[in-house]
């Protein structure tokens, strides 16, 4: 379903945030009134070190939330799992709640109620196997979210998906403005103008360049016609984003390559403020070769995790699959000092054993060895 032109116009002030973390307030501000509420937020349904602020119509109901008034009885995040499992991609306060539990609740009367936040919805999505959810709250004056507009809230849901999977990859990679963060994703990656051509590359994606994957006369091209139709298409589709609504989802596209592991090449468009930092650019590429190791770098669990240098490199040899004493023996340290640690490894990325410690780091970090 076609978005209109305001929901596009939110959702690139939330492309463009991700490359200027300052600016999400006014982004989910906007993304908020767009879809008719009046706040929203991201908010993952298990711990993460991504962290999104709320936009300022929540500002009353945070404040609650940190002084920890409203854990206890608070309603949506406990009941809407359920139904997020059974496969529904938008929920409305009608779906959890009926109207004499609202005329009776302190949740809804005690903390919504006061906020002036009666209504609540919420968009949910999947990213990297992590569930997210955009909830979002309006005035009792401006009525229920109904079925109609889950229906069309529905179609936000595949942006949105993107807008995180982005910010999480480049909120690890601790990637600022200018044309110097290409240096620092720790991945592949191009800058293309607005017509598709590549106006700089890094020294990674420089090193992907060949018979498969071909630069000439700054245009991209694939061996493999089919590949190629596809990479084709990407590029349409982050650059046309910016112009003509038409809905594309850009997702991700694989790239055939012959005797060799396929590559995976992403588009973010770059619209309003990305041209003040990127100058006349269209779109960034962000190519992923799958031939490489699935072992993140020390230097991205320092900046996602705030780890210790002797921290991140007991964490990579884990993160690769060796045990903690095979670590330890690898890294040259006593068993006890490698335990120990671990402990603070643990602690620092909220995870509970070895084994969620390497899901997780596969997932911030998994493309950015």
């Amino acid at each position: 379903m076609q978005i209109n032109e305001r929901t596009e116009r939110a959702l690139e002030a939330c492309y463009d945030a991700i490359l200027a973390p300052e600016r999400w307030g006014a982004a989910l501000d906007g993304l908020a009134h767009a879809l008719g509420a009046a706040g929203c937020l991201f908010h993952p349904h298990s711990p993460t070190t991504l962290r999104f602020p709320l936009s300022a119509g929540l500002a009353e109901l945070g404040e609650m939330w940190s002084r920890d008034e409203v854990n206890e009885i608070e309603v949506h995040s406990k009941r809407a799992p359920r139904l997020v499992c059974g496969g529904r991609s938008v929920i409305i306060e009608d779906d959890i709640s009926t109207p004499e539990e609202r005329s009776r609740s302190a949740y809804y009367q005690e903390v919504l109620r006061p906020c002036g936040l009666t209504w609540w919805a919420s968009l949910c999505f999947e990213v990297e196997s992590q569930y997210w959810c955009l909830p979002m709250f309006r005035a009792e004056r401006h009525g229920p979210f109904t079925v109609r507009e889950a229906t069309n809230l529905a179609a936000v849901a595949p942006h949105l998906r993107r807008i995180v999977g982005l910010a999480e990859r480049l909120a690890a990679a601790d990637v600022g403005g200018g044309v110097s963060a290409l240096e620092r994703l720790g991945t592949a990656a191009m800058l293309l103008d607005w017509r598709g051509l590549v106006e700089r590359l890094n020294r990674q994606a420089e090193a992907l360049l060949g018979t498969d994957l071909r630069c000439i006369r700054r245009r991209l091209s694939v061996a493999d016609p089919a590949s190629d139709r596809r990479l084709r298409n990407l590029i349409a589709g982050a650059l046309d984003f910016r112009t003509a609504g038409n809905g594309h989802t850009l997702d991700p596209v694989m790239i055939e390559r012959d005797g060799a592991p396929w590559l995976v090449i992403e588009a973010m468009p770059i619209s309003a403020f990305g041209t003040e930092l990127f100058g006349a650019f269209g779109t960034i590429l962000i190519i992923t070769d799958l031939s490489r190791p699935i072992v993140p770098r020390e230097r991205v669990l320092r900046l996602a995790f705030g780890l210790t240098p002797a921290e991140a490199r007991l964490a990579a040899e884990i993160a690769g699959g060796d045990g903690v004493d095979a670590a330890a023996m690898t890294l040259g340290i006593a068993r006890e000092t490698a335990r120990s640690q671990l402990k603070a490894v643990f602690s620092k990325t909220n995870t509970a054993s070895q084994a969620q410690l390497i899901a997780l780091i596969a997932r911030i970090g998994g493309t950015l060895a």
